[in-house]
């Protein structure tokens, strides 16, 4: 295997790739007597139907080389589950498949999980117990009722080492009644709080925000150049620490306010942007700060049109996948070059 492996998050265009590699591990799995063309039409069915939701999430990765997809290994978060590796042949036995099991695990904590569970076919037994992984209690081989495979269940606990910040969010979250699975259903990762800081001014209310060093320059480059464009935008919000999302949701509980209502405008404590320094609320001159009618003025447009060029991003649009009301102010900085 070449040493120029790399493992990445999948995209629209690895579909027919990671179809084929599924398929392919499928035939060779053992079955008892089902059709072979059963088996490749299930296959096909298989990655139509849940690839493309699992590539939207960033929860599929791929490993390539030399421009070729030779292996792919996913979380789905809905089980808790890892499904997979599958190596291509000619790939195999050369340390790529623990790579794969190691980066979804990496991904799993990244969400807050404390074990992964997976379906082990037979033959596969004994390459999990390798990655780590022990047959759970009460678990027998059971054939799946579409390829009648035998598989067995398997788990993971992660070390404490790598869910010390997880626990220390779960813990938060039972306090103020937040489910631990929050991430996993909401499709958010952990946030760490940032440690290095920098001002990048005061708030309408004359209060000092701070951003991550990076994002602040990027921040400071992106503000001149819409002012050179006759468009001023201020900010309203940037880093906030765990502990201050912690008030926040208490002060809306107080309120009155439920749990459900509460989580549609504000990321549970531990899974918001803005601890990490690089998420930005913008607000302008024209318009309430924090309001959806901040799409309609000319700051969203120049926006929209022009913040890719200085790494920001909207991280909450319409419909999106975390259940988070439409946030047109909340725009994060992703280039870490």
């Amino acid at each position: 295997m070449s040493s120029r492996v790399r493992i990445r998050p999948a995209v629209k265009e690895d579909l027919e790739a990671i179809t084929r590699l599924r398929k392919q591990a499928i035939l060779e799995s053992p079955q008892q007597d089902e059709p072979r063309e059963h088996l490749i039409q299930w296959g096909a069915v298989l990655s139509e139907e849940r690839t493309l939701r699992r590539i939207a999430e960033q929860c599929l990765l791929v490993a390539e080389t030399s421009g070729e997809v030779i292996s792919c290994n996913c979380l789905d978060l809905d089980e808790g589950e890892m499904v997979g590796p599958v190596v291509k042949e000619g790939h195999r036995g050369q340390g790529l498949g623990k790579r794969m099991v190691t980066e979804i695990e990496r991904l799993a904590v990244q969400y807050g999980m404390r074990e992964l569970i997976t379906e082990a076919a037979q033959p596969r037994i004994g390459f999990f117990n390798a990655c780590g992984y022990q047959v759970r209690p009460g678990a027998s081989h059971e054939p799946d009722p579409r390829t009648r495979i035998l598989s067995i269940r398997m788990s993971r606990r992660f070390p404490r080492r790598q869910t010390r910040y997880g626990a220390r969010i779960r813990r938060l979250l039972e306090q103020i009644g937040i489910p631990p699975d929050y991430g996993r259903e909401r499709r958010l990762k952990l946030q760490a709080e940032c440690q290095q800081l920098a001002t990048i001014g005061t708030d309408l209310r004359g209060r000092e925000q701070l951003m991550q060093p990076k994002a602040a320059m990027a921040w400071y480059e992106m503000r001149n150049a819409a002012l050179s464009d006759g468009i001023e935008l201020n900010v309203a919000s940037a880093f906030r620490s765990v502990g201050y999302q912690v008030t926040i949701i208490e002060r809306k509980k107080q309120a009155g306010q439920d749990m459900d209502e509460i989580l549609k405008v504000s990321a549970a404590p531990g899974y918001s942007e803005h601890h990490t320094g690089r998420a930005i609320d913008i607000c302008c001159p024209s318009m309430p700060p924090l309001e959806e009618c901040f799409e309609n003025t000319e700051a969203f447009e120049w926006l929209t049109d022009s913040a890719h060029r200085f790494g920001f991003s909207m991280s909450y649009p319409r419909n999106n996948i975390h259940r988070i009301a439409y946030e047109p102010w909340h725009w994060a900085w992703r280039n870490s070059s």
